[in-house]
Parts: structure tokens; C-alpha cells; sequence
């Protein structure tokens, strides 16, 4: 078993709260349930569709799940 955080941190910076910005963990749940071919949604993490692909991104952290949301995103 291995286990990490499941509720986000706030980042308590000017603009988390704007449209297009999203918690790693819903946005990682979704991308694995894509590459193996189920429905997104989850009733551990609701959300709506996070896509990456084709966008500007911005990764504020600096820790292994940071690393994943970039690597995720190209």
C-alpha cells in the first residue's frame, strides 16, 4: 500500500481560484483513467474534464506529484 495526501493544500496565491486552475490529484486520477480506457469521472475526486494537452501549463509545487503533473502534461 502506498498512500500520500488526498486533500490539496490551498497555494494561497493571487489567481488559484481562476478558471483553468486545478489540484494535481483530480487532474492525474483523470489522465490514468484515459490512458486505460475508462470513464474519467470519479467519485473519489469529482471534476470536471482537466485537459493539458494543446495548453500553456503552469505547475507551481516542487515534489514528486508536481514531477507527475508535468510529465502528465506533455
Amino acid at each position: 500500500y502506498c498512500g500520500g495526501s488526498e486533500t490539496p493544500r490551498p497555494a494561497n496565491i493571487p489567481g488559484d481560484d481562476l478558471d483553468g486552475v486545478h489540484d494535481a490529484m483530480p487532474y492525474l486520477v483523470q489522465q490514468n483513467k484515459r490512458i486505460g480506457g475508462e470513464p474519467i469521472q470519479s467519485v473519489a475526486w469529482p471534476s470536471p474534464p482537466i485537459v493539458a494537452g494543446g495548453q500553456h501549463v503552469v505547475v507551481v509545487g516542487g515534489g514528486d506529484t508536481a514531477s507527475d503533473c508535468v510529465g502528465t502534461a506533455f
